[in-house]
């Protein structure tokens, strides 16, 4: 039985934790410390959802220029 599709609200939630933890490794590391597995390990996902959410990398570092994740 296939798992039910996330709902809007869970994917924007999703895309937020990809996108915090692309910005905490950052802060952390460096480019040098963004890959898509470290991303999807410190998210709690799998580095396949990464691509669910941005079409690769570049993508999700740009996307973290033009809204930058803040701190709640």
């Amino acid at each position: 039985m296939p798992r039910p599709r996330a709902t809007p609200e869970e994917r924007t939630e999703q895309r937020n934790r990809i996108r915090a933890a692309a910005s905490s490794l950052y802060d952390e590391k460096g480019t040098a410390g963004v890959t898509v597995r470290a991303v999807a390990e410190r998210a709690g996902t799998s580095p396949g959802t990464i691509y669910s959410y941005f079409e690769n990398l570049g993508e999700l570092m740009r996307s973290l220029w033009a809204d930058p994740v803040t701190a709640a």
